[in-house]
């Protein structure tokens, strides 16, 4: 057998017509709100919140039921675009504790990773759900060789879960991945192989950043209101350009568009936008002003970052 062994089974304006001048503004308002594609995806680095208990959990069918392990260490980075509804995970690095596989044969200690780049999926705004499919490199010290195996096994998941943060709290992610795949039966090899069905269920927590505050709360809070395109992209943009001041460290440019932002907000409330929910975009804007003149005044360090998100139980 081989390592890595997969078991998956504009100036000529006024020259125009008035037809063509409303055409070519028409062209240029969908040009303008198709700007704020451009902003860069936002990757959170999460650990495992230690107020919740996770579980890597094997089930072998007809075979004893399943067996689960403790999940004793979790680090993933999960990258949003939530302006294109995109996810994926661009690292992943997990502990679990051994499992008994039918027959008594012990994994050993097992340590999960992702196959780099095969990582792909999309993200609901609306909810904050996302959905991903990857491939994990399961390694493992116990000696599988009566199951045909050697580590790592390359593993095939269907990842769904959701993320979210606030400026006060921090942020989380709920995941759940799981699979299905097919080994020799040591038992009867001329037999049916044994069928399996793998599920890791993890909660992780993270730190709130002006930029992910911006990107995962702010911009899907301007998506899931009910404003014409032009509106809305106006109101994106301006969170694109704090976007991109941060990454560029101009912060006091940051706080700039996020304070024309509140201004356009509260120019639509109660008009187009019902007061609870401009009251809330707002709260969100004014709470990224905060963690940017944090940072802009040395009080976290030369990172836009909050206060560590608090381990909680669910």
């Amino acid at each position: 057998m081989q390592n890595d062994l997969c078991i998956c089974p504009c100036g000529f304006c006024c020259g125009l017509s008035r037809w063509g001048r409303t055409a070519f503004a028409a062209v240029l308002g969908v040009a303008g709100a198709a700007l704020t594609a451009s902003a860069a995806p936002v990757a959170v680095d999460a650990d495992q919140n230690p107020a919740v208990d996770s579980f890597f959990t094997l089930n072998f069918a007809g075979f004893g039921g399943p067996a689960s392990a403790e999940i004793t260490t979790t680090n993933m980075t999960l990258e949003v675009d939530t302006i294109e509804g995109a996810a994926r995970f661009v690292g992943y690095q997990q502990n679990v504790g051994a499992l008994t596989l039918p027959g008594g044969f012990s994994t050993g200690a097992i340590h999960v990773e992702i196959v780099p780049d095969s990582s792909v999926g999309t993200f609901d705004s609306a909810t904050g759900e996302f959905t991903t499919t990857e491939y994990y490199a399961v390694h493992f010290e116990g000696d599988l060789s009566a199951f045909g195996l050697t580590s790592p096994v390359i593993l095939p998941s269907t990842s769904t879960g959701s993320v979210s943060v606030t400026a006060l709290e921090g942020g989380d992610v709920v995941l759940d991945w799981s699979g299905e795949g097919v080994l020799p039966n040591p038992f009867d090899p001329q037999g049916e192989p044994l069928t399996f069905n793998y599920t890791c269920s993890v909660q992780t927590i993270f730190e709130a950043t002006a930029e992910n505050v911006l990107s995962i709360s702010l911009v899907p809070g301007v998506q899931n209101l009910d404003l014409r395109d032009r509106q809305e992209g106006r109101l994106l943009n301006k969170v694109e350009n704090a976007l991109d001041a941060v990454s560029g460290g101009q912060l006091s440019s940051a706080v700039r568009s996020l304070n024309s932002f509140i201004r356009q907000v509260d120019g639509l409330s109660r008009r187009q936008i019902p007061a609870d929910q401009a009251a809330e975009l707002v709260d969100i804007a004014q709470q990224s002003i905060e963690l940017i003149e944090a940072a802009e005044s040395g009080l976290v360090g030369d990172s836009i970052q909050g206060s560590p998100k608090p381990a909680r139980g669910r």
